[in-house]
């Protein structure tokens, strides 16, 4: 082991596909902000395959596209003949946001990159003053913030996502910086869970791939992982289920703290969680 001058940095490894690790230890998620999770937790994490959250405070961009074919030169003046596709679509963008957080409004906003317009605008957490902060995005474009007062948030980019919680047939959401809904009434909002103080990183997971009948790849029931810090010198690192925010896995990780806990993190291709602490410490 050594002990980086200004960082350390650890690797968690807890699965190839699915979750594995020691139990949870604090917070229920929500399937409905209305109803926040019981309990307490903490967290700090980030990313996916194809998504990251660093440490900068408000910066996370996605964009969301089907399958284009590898090794393609599209620098040649002309669109190359790809032929019809079948069954994988053909590569065109479906949309591109980016989501930032606005950690003195409690707020996360949603922009269209491509029109350079804000299309929504959403309160974070339950808190007074819910301070977001990490942001990730997975592969379907949905949003995971973290909030340092002690709390994740999913917020889903496709309307056809977000949940009719009252049964009125309609969505209702945020359409932009002038009309945030307050919390618990915004339906693309879909979950909420607590987690102690100092939350900081988010990082999705690609997702278990799955082949389809057409021989196509996609990813499926993506995880977030996340941290925070326990106030005893240790850091406590989560992995979350996607779909409602369940806390399936958790372990503490003593002496990693320096009073942030892990202040950033990463997801690599394996879907294995690399995060960062503020001062030094093990590398792990």
């Amino acid at each position: 082991m050594r002990a980086p001058t200004f960082a350390s940095v650890l690797c968690l490894a807890c699965h190839a596909g699915q979750s594995s690790s020691s139990g949870l230890s604090v917070g229920s998620a929500t399937a409905a902000p209305p109803r926040p999770a019981s309990g307490t937790s903490e967290a700090e994490t980030t990313g996916a395959e194809a998504s990251s959250s660093g440490t900068s405070e408000v910066v996370t961009s996605t964009s969301s596209s089907s399958a284009t074919t590898a090794a393609v030169k599209f620098d040649l003046g002309a669109q190359p003949d790809l032929g019809v596709p079948v069954g994988c679509q053909s590569g065109d963008l479906e949309f591109s946001f980016i989501w930032i957080a606005n950690s003195p409004e409690g707020t996360v906003s949603k922009i269209d990159t491509k029109t350079r317009l804000e299309v929504g605008r959403y309160r974070t957490g339950p808190e007074v003053g819910p301070d977001p902060s990490r942001t990730s995005v997975n592969l379907r474009g949905d949003v995971a913030v973290v909030n340092r007062a002690g709390s994740i948030t999913k917020i889903v980019a496709r309307a056809a996502d977000c949940v009719d919680h009252d049964g009125s047939g309609t969505i209702e959401t945020s359409l932009g910086a002038s009309d945030v809904l307050p919390w618990g009434q915004d339906e693309c909002v879909v979950w909420n869970t607590p987690l102690r103080f100092a939350s900081r990183p988010a990082a999705w997971t690609s997702g278990t791939p799955v082949i389809d009948r057409d021989g196509c790849t996609a990813h499926v029931d993506p995880e977030v992982w996340t941290s925070a810090p326990d106030a005893l010198g240790n850091a406590t690192v989560y992995l979350l289920r996607g779909a409602d925010g369940t806390i399936v896995a958790s372990t503490t990780l003593p002496g990693v703290d320096g009073g942030f806990g892990i202040y950033g993190g990463a997801v690599d291709a394996n879907n294995d969680f690399w995060g960062a602490a503020w001062s030094t410490g093990p590398l792990v």
